[in-house]
């Protein structure tokens, strides 16, 4: 049933921003930055079309106003992930380059609402297209990793 696939698939994705979202506030909190780990913000709630999920800082921010981390979560319930990454998605991190990071959560307990923080890319669009060949065929793309 494919309604209920997207329920769970947007169940999913709640829980592993959620993940995110405060593990980023810790990290700022614990590298002494309390200001801007107040700022830190899940915005894929108001504009599900930035080409991301949440706001964050990379560290001091020189105005708290323009977050300098842009996140895009994608979460799994299982322990290997494959992911769709959209064109807009894509464009964005094109754009923004290496303040773009990818964050992997697997294994998300939807009870619990756990799951660990697998891996994190930063500035995946240089790292998994060469520019010309992506110009070439501009889409969405699914991304596996073993």
């Amino acid at each position: 049933n494919k309604e209920k696939e997207e329920r769970e698939n947007k169940i999913t994705g709640e829980i592993a921003e959620d993940i995110v979202l405060k593990s980023e506030i810790r990290r700022l909190q614990q590298q002494g930055f309390s200001e801007e780990s107040k700022k830190v913000k899940q915005i894929s709630i108001d504009n599900s079309n930035a080409g991301y999920d949440i706001i964050s800082f990379l560290g001091k921010a020189e105005n708290l106003e323009i977050p300098d981390k842009f996140i895009e979560v994608k979460g799994t319930t299982t322990n290997s992930f494959r992911f769709f990454w959209s064109k807009n998605e894509i464009e964005v991190a094109q754009e923004l380059k290496e303040n773009y990071w990818i964050y992997f959560v697997t294994n998300i307990d939807k009870d619990k609402k756990t799951g660990e923080i697998k891996e994190i890319i930063k500035d995946p669009f240089s790292k998994i297209f060469f520019k010309d060949e992506f110009k070439r065929k501009c889409q969405s793309y699914e991304i596996t990793k073993n």
